[in-house]
């Protein structure tokens, strides 16, 4: 564990109430019973917060999957619209070539393709807009299961060092 790293709150309480319990050993008392019983409320509260923890992150995850996938068939669909004005206005384009520059059509299919072109405009910026979103979900919920693999990390190693404490207890 890094020097840097902060204590995790269990273990301070532990190291809290095994303190304020040395007066009753100067007493004659036993500090075994106290430091059971505080590793067990410390194992107990550090299961509580582990359990919370990993609720909400499988709750975060399921809704962010929900919510990349929603994201991708806005893409999807976005690129489908582009497509298909894009092609609208390679026709556009192609008539307006052929169309006489003075008659009154050739004014409508201008405004038209203008429009066509506004669309796939359109289009393409929502299919960027929404492929910005899905870096974004995904790099959070990357950050979200790298945060639970260290809880649990962190959670296995503060069950090690509870049963170790057990066991040195047990041995005397």
């Amino acid at each position: 564990r890094p020097a840097s790293a902060p204590l995790p709150p269990s273990l301070l309480l532990l190291l809290l109430l095994a303190a304020a319990s040395s007066a009753a050993v100067s007493e004659g008392q036993a500090l075994e019973p106290v430091a059971l019983a505080l590793a067990r409320d410390a194992a107990a509260l550090g299961a509580a917060v582990h359990q919370r923890l990993s609720a909400w992150s499988n709750a975060t995850e399921a809704e962010l999957e929900h919510r990349i996938g929603g994201y991708l068939e806005r893409i999807d669909e976005a690129a489908s619209s582009a497509w298909a004005w894009d092609s609208r206005s390679k026709e556009l384009s192609a008539e307006l070539a052929k169309a006489p520059a003075a008659a009154d059509a050739t004014q409508e299919l201008r405004v038209e393709l203008l429009r066509s072109d506004v669309q796939v405009r359109r289009a393409t910026q929502v299919k960027e807009i929404f492929a910005v979103q899905v870096r974004v979900a995904k790099s959070l919920l990357d950050g979200i299961r790298q945060v639970t693999a260290w809880e649990d990390t962190a959670e296995q190693a503060h069950l090690e060092a509870r049963r170790h404490l057990q066991a040195l207890f047990a041995e005397k």
